[in-house]
């Protein structure tokens, strides 16, 4: 899921990200670039995907790291439509950033699912792009 995706974010991590999805090569422990973010302004949500087997537990680690609200489908429809339309989700003064731990390892979830799931975060990053409060997604493996 990261080969595709914009640049890679290293140490120092930047405190303006552009929008869009990027790969995560920070040393940082996760916890650490949390606080980072955080600092700077950025709302931050992590979701875990190291140990999902297939499309139930990605929307199981979406609904948990993001706290999806109620009416959540858990299908990729859904799942776009509430990337697209955060308004359950205060955003920060630069934005969101969604970082995704687990993200590009072969041995969870199926190619499919993780070709799906790279589509959605990227159409939820663009539709994002133009606003005041852009979407980042930083994936972590």
């Amino acid at each position: 899921m990261t080969d595709a995706h914009g640049q890679a974010i290293t140490d120092p991590i930047p405190d303006d990200l552009a929008p869009g999805v990027h790969r995560l090569r920070s040393k940082e422990p996760t916890s650490e670039v949390v606080d980072l973010l955080s600092r700077v302004g950025w709302a931050v949500r992590i979701v875990d995907l190291a140990d999902t087997a297939d499309k139930d537990a990605i929307m199981d680690a979406f609904v948990v790291g993001l706290g999806l609200p109620a009416w959540f489908g858990r299908n990729w429809d859904a799942l776009t439509d509430a990337l697209r339309d955060l308004g359950w989700w205060p955003a920060g003064r630069r934005g969101r950033v969604i970082l995704v731990r687990g993200a590009g390892r072969t041995d969870t979830s199926t190619p499919t699912d993780r070709a799906i799931l790279a589509d959605v975060l990227a159409v939820a990053a663009d539709s994002w792009s133009t606003t005041n409060t852009p979407l980042v997604f930083l994936l972590r493996r």
